[in-house]
């Protein structure tokens, strides 16, 4: 295996496909659960507060303070993460980043700091016509929008508190005026996801958004935290291997009291292994309990992971089923319109 993908390193190489090289590194990483000196993504919880009550959504459990990050904080992980060189920064996770007022001063401090990559994830229901001109305006390299479904119908029972026909209009705007500033920049995204309520959609949802985006990711959802399965996916038969998750080997997330986990579904910290505010962001990567997580999931000993145990993403037929399900989409209507990194 690994003389096969050093090969394909060679040959991209030989090729000058500089970006064919990285996803085959990072596809060789993967495989062999290497750890990166710093951490590829760091997640920043600008807020945890949200204006919706999606279904897929497991912020139900959600039981720490809601609350926003103060600049203070964010500029002192930003100064780490430029100086230890992480190449990208997402401002979201477990909330609605355009609740945060401060949102235009914290992309601007990091993209002041040259980090590469930054971006986050919006709903954008709260997108106006002059914030769209302020995000464009500061220097963002990506922004994505959340849209499931691919009718109004579908979508408010799903994205419940949106109104879909809001929400085409502030994306289009959002489109439109990048456009009028003649930039490339931030690169729009579209993530929908895809689960038994929205299946039948995804035609529409190409044909909606393709013209318009520059990428549609589609994501598989199944089980994972609190969440119940939507995924639609007979789990009959299905043997009982265990896949290892890659994401303690790609990210960290930082939330909005500098207290830091390992997982995107750890919605109260139960995995946290410290705070910004006590160890650097190159020490937390690489500290004891962030260690011990890492060999408990090569070792596949998920029942001392609870948390991990109870995931779709470590049930390896289901996982594999989901990933098919999501080609089969791309295949039939994608035209290469891109792929969900995750």
């Amino acid at each position: 295996m690994i003389k096969t993908l050093s090969r394909k390193i060679s040959r991209a190489k030989e090729l000058g496909f500089s970006k064919s090289l990285i996803i085959i590194a990072n596809k060789i990483r993967r495989k062999l659960h290497m750890l990166p000196t710093v951490p590829p993504t760091v997640y920043i919880e600008l807020t945890n507060e949200c204006n919706l009550n999606c279904v897929m959504c497991d912020r139900g459990s959600l039981s720490r303070q809601k609350l926003r990050m103060d600049m203070g904080l964010f500029k002192r992980i930003i100064d780490n993460a430029a100086e230890i060189g992480v190449p990208e920064v997402k401002l979201n996770r477990f909330g609605e980043p355009l609740l945060q007022p401060l949102l235009i001063d914290m992309i601007k401090y990091a993209k002041d700091k040259n980090i590469p990559r930054v971006y986050f994830t919006t709903n954008a229901t709260l997108l106006t016509e002059k914030m769209a001109r302020k995000i464009i305006a500061s220097g963002l390299d990506s922004i994505t929008f959340s849209v499931d479904g691919g009718t109004a119908e579908t979508y408010e029972k799903i994205r419940r508190g949106a109104r879909y026909n809001k929400v085409v209009k502030n994306i289009e705007t959002f489109a439109r005026i990048r456009q009028e500033f003649g930039q490339k920049k931030p690169a729009i995204v579209l993530n929908t996801i895809l689960m038994k309520d929205t299946e039948d959609e995804m035609p529409l949802v190409f044909q909606k958004w393709s013209p318009i985006v520059n990428k549609i990711n589609v994501i598989p959802v199944g089980k994972y935290g609190n969440v119940d399965d939507r995924s639609g996916i007979d789990r009959g038969g299905l043997r009982s291997e265990k896949r290892i998750c890659h994401h303690p080997f790609d990210r960290l997330l930082v939330f909005w009291d500098g207290s830091v986990t390992v997982c995107c579904a750890d919605i109260n910290g139960d995995l946290s292994v410290g705070n910004i505010l006590n160890e650097r962001l190159e020490q937390l990567w690489r500290n004891d309990k962030f260690e011990h997580i890492r060999k408990m999931l090569r070792k596949k000993k998920y029942e001392t992971i609870p948390i991990c145990a109870c995931c779709d993403g470590t049930n390896l037929p289901l996982y594999s089923k989901m990933q098919q399900a999501r080609k089969n989409v791309y295949n039939l209507y994608g035209k290469n319109k891109g792929q969900s990194k995750s």
